[in-house]
């Protein structure tokens, strides 16, 4: 992607809550015009956004919502007015913190809706698969939920990068109780779901104390894989 000349990409959101960090975070490469969802004529978009926030109700993946679920499902219904029934699956679309549990509800996935050890501002490590030849690099991150595509066929979900440390001492469920982790099970913090093209990020690279340097890596990430 060329430094000097930014192309344009015409972003859906949610004008309901303030997108204003990860517009910033885009525009280090490209220049974005925002198209708010409640205007939204359902005309071509280049990338649809979802961003951070209240938890996912667990409604939306056949779950109760356990003692520690904070749901916001008016947010919700909102999101999935534009999601649901309106954006072609072909259509790329970014998720992060929430609006990367969202997607992953939204490709059939589900949450698992309490855990441990991720609500650390200053970021932890993940480690990227070995096709990226990225290796391990610090994200911020800020979640109790998180992201399970486990009991999806593999073919509907691509896990880019994990924690690099198991970090949670419990996987709770709606009824508050440890699931039962497949032995392939790591704590997923980027998962690609090609046949919904979204790109589901759990971290926080939009933050402005995140380096530069490590920006450029998701966003190059991002693009990659989102074919902008």
């Amino acid at each position: 992607m060329s430094k000097t000349k930014k192309k344009t990409i015409k972003v859906l959101v949610n004008d309901k809550v303030d997108n204003t960090a990860y517009i910033k975070f885009l525009e280090t490469i490209v220049d974005v015009v925002t198209i708010p969802a409640n205007t939204w004529d359902g005309g071509t978009v280049d990338l649809a956004l979802f961003i951070g926030g209240l938890d996912v109700s667990p409604k939306l993946y056949g779950e109760e919502t356990g003692a520690n679920t904070q749901a916001s499902e008016a947010r919700d219904s909102y999101e999935s007015k534009y999601m649901y029934n309106r954006l072609s699956t072909h259509t790329p679309k970014l998720g992060i913190c929430r609006g990367a549990q969202f997607l992953t509800v939204y490709a059939g996935g589900k949450l698992i809706q309490d855990v441990s050890g991720h609500a650390i501002s200053t970021g932890h490590s993940i480690t990227f698969a070995p096709q990226y030849g990225i290796g391990d690099l610090l994200m911020p991150s800020t979640h109790h939920q998180m992201m399970y595509p486990y009991d999806m066929t593999s073919d509907k979900y691509n896990i880019i990068a994990t924690s690099t440390y198991y970090l949670s001492n419990k996987y709770h469920n709606g009824d508050n109780k440890n699931i039962t982790l497949p032995d392939n099970f790591m704590e997923c913090e980027i998962i690609h779901y090609p046949n919904r093209n979204s790109l589901a990020i759990q971290g926080h690279p939009e933050l402005d104390t995140y380096p530069y340097e490590y920006k450029e890596i998701i966003l190059d990430l991002i693009f990659q894989t989102l074919k902008l």
